[in-house]
């Protein structure tokens, strides 16, 4: 009878030590799900703070080469170079949402 008591409680605490380690291990799950979140927000803020610079970085070199034909319309021989030279196309802006269209790159964002 005693021995059957030990066992019994023995496969009690046992019982109970799984119970309480998958709790943990919901608990761990749940933060890992919240962390990733996290970190995923901050990725797509980055990407969209790179991507504004790059806009800056193209409209930059627009205005250079805008101007630098101005500067070569002030002689004669810049001016007739840039009679038979095409103008300087202003830079496309990309968004988040259409600059993996070039690439072919998915976002897992949707």
């Amino acid at each position: 009878e005693p021995q059957r008591q030990e066992q019994a409680q023995a496969l009690s605490t046992m019982t109970y030590n799984r119970e309480e380690e998958y709790r943990k291990a919901q608990r761990a799950a749940v933060e890992a799900v919240m962390i990733g979140r996290e970190t995923l927000e901050t990725a797509v803020r980055q990407g969209e703070q790179l991507q504004n610079a790059e806009n800056m970085a193209d409209e930059t070199e627009y205005k250079l080469d805008k101007a630098n034909r101005l500067l070569k319309n002030m002689t004669w021989s810049g001016w007739l170079a840039n009679k038979f030279s095409r103008d300087v196309e202003p830079p496309e802006y990309k968004t988040m949402a259409n600059s993996n269209d070039d690439d072919g790159a998915k976002s897992i964002l949707g």
